[in-house]
């Protein structure tokens, strides 16, 4: 709505004046910078990147409490693809993974689906030094919601089961109800109560009846949200704000009253053919044999309902417990992490990100209380997850083709920072500085898969990132 787009050479290059471009969103347009057109070409610091505003993009492009994306920059913010030792280029595939494409009317997912697979048919004859590589087409929608599809297939099957239970029993308590109330509206039938006004009382009762459980399951699920806020946000991300809607509020009354309406017909006609005989009792309530044996066989099959959700209860129950048993491999009592950005423009070089790094933990170990203290590039069972193709030098896999692992880069005094066990060899020490043999250290998991009945210590590795040389392995952890 302001200024313009990148151009197709700021896709794989800087500006012209060599300055980072980016994009600005309406909505940080509008309440940082009041609206001014003058926005157009100012240069911003971004986490310690100056850039210079080239567009605004239009409003209501996404829903900023579900994807709060305020910012655009260009792929060349990695440099081109096509130049060796950028970040774009550096682990041998490009910055950008994925594409969006908005199709023509008449035209299909599946029939592009076909075209993009002939294309990726020809390149690979075309360049087979690349190796194979595969084309997916889905919808946006279809690639979102991938993730939490089977958790919500299941949440579904649980609800459905519940809704089976919570239905036979309210047809039992409908027709017991009926049965222990029969005299009393025989009683209103013979002081001159038509049909239609006993209807009319059961309709009220089961009305107010259940617009009470109406109100106290969105109670109940209001409470149950806000306690199970954090494990949902942790599962699905860019959730929006959890509230119970207006829909939702809606839904359950009407459901309410829909089963309102259900149970009083069906008390209805038990008290409607009672009544007309005129000599009602319990048993003529709870009717014939056959009707007395459909009721038994709705409280077997409510009680197997029951029986199969209190089993899946246990074994889940039983599953979370294993899970809180399970050694992690690092001890991750009274260990505490911080992230901290050192940004290019003003730690520049390694030497002056190492002396950073030096001045950190002298500052953290001069805190009481502290025991150790060391940096790593990630942490265990966090959300950065690097990894690297690699070889064994000696034995290269079938066709050297890599396989592929995590890379964790850490300090000298990692492991016992964080108290990883050292299972062989040694830990990482202060011989291993630059000028020396590369090193590595692996895990335990990945011994027992690629050197079974082997001694490790002593091979070698060679990464497809982290340095040219192949590193030996001088220690196994847990």
């Amino acid at each position: 709505i302001l200024g313009r787009d990148f151009s197709a050479a700021e896709e794989t290059e800087l500006g012209e004046d060599g300055s980072p471009l980016m994009m600005i969103s309406e909505l940080l347009w509008r309440t940082q910078f009041q609206s001014d057109t003058n926005v157009i070409n100012r240069m911003l610091s971004i986490n310690g990147s100056v850039r210079r505003v080239i567009g605004v993009m239009p409003e209501g492009l996404f829903d900023h409490n579900r994807a709060p994306i305020d910012v655009w920059i260009s792929t060349a913010e990695g440099g081109s693809p096509l130049k060796s030792g950028s970040a774009n280029a550096s682990r041998g595939y490009p910055f950008l993974d994925f594409a969006l494409a908005r199709l023509r009317p008449g035209t299909t997912p599946e029939l592009l689906r076909a075209q993009a697979q002939t294309v990726a048919a020809q390149l690979a004859q075309q360049y087979p030094e690349n190796g194979q590589r595969t084309v997916m087409v889905r919808g946006v929608r279809e690639a979102l919601n991938q993730v939490q599809k089977p958790m919500l297939l299941l949440l579904l099957g649980v609800n459905a089961l519940l809704f089976a239970i919570v239905s036979i029993n309210l047809a039992n308590l409908v027709l017991a109800h009926a049965a222990q109330r029969g005299s009393e509206f025989q009683a209103r039938a013979n002081l001159g109560a038509s049909m239609g006004q006993l209807f009319t009382l059961l309709w009220l009762e089961n009305t107010l009846l259940a617009g009470i459980g109406a109100a106290l399951g969105l109670m109940f699920a209001s409470v149950a949200i806000t306690l199970s806020a954090p494990l949902i946000r942790s599962q699905i991300n860019n959730l929006g704000e959890l509230t119970i809607s207006a829909g939702v509020i809606g839904f359950a009354f009407a459901l309410a009253a829909i089963t309102a309406l259900t149970a009083s017909l069906g008390a209805y006609w038990v008290i409607r053919k009672s009544v007309s005989k005129q000599n009602f009792s319990a048993r003529t309530a709870l009717g014939n044999a056959a009707a007395q044996r459909t009721r038994k066989v709705l409280v077997i099959v409510q009680l197997a309902l029951a029986m199969s959700l209190l089993f899946g209860t246990a074994l889940l129950l039983q599953s979370l417990n294993r899970l809180l048993i399970v050694d992690p491999g690092f001890n991750y009592q009274q260990t505490l992490s911080a992230r901290v950005l050192l940004t290019q423009d003003r730690y520049p070089n390694d030497a002056q990100v190492l002396a950073a790094h030096a001045r950190i933990k002298q500052a953290v170990l001069a805190v009481p209380g502290v025991l150790g203290v060391s940096v790593a590039g990630s942490v265990p069972l966090g959300k950065t997850d690097d990894s690297t193709t690699f070889n064994i030098v000696g034995s290269p896999f079938p066709k050297d083709a890599p396989e592929q692992a995590q890379l964790r880069f850490v300090d000298a005094d990692y492991l016992q920072v964080i108290g990883l066990k050292l299972l062989q060899g040694r830990s990482f020490g202060s011989e291993d500085q630059l000028q020396a043999t590369p090193v590595t250290i692996v895990n335990q998991a990945f011994v027992k898969r690629y050197f079974p009945n082997q001694n490790p210590i002593g091979r070698s590795l060679s990464l497809g990132w982290g340095g040219d040389a192949p590193k030996t392995i001088v220690g196994v952890i847990s």
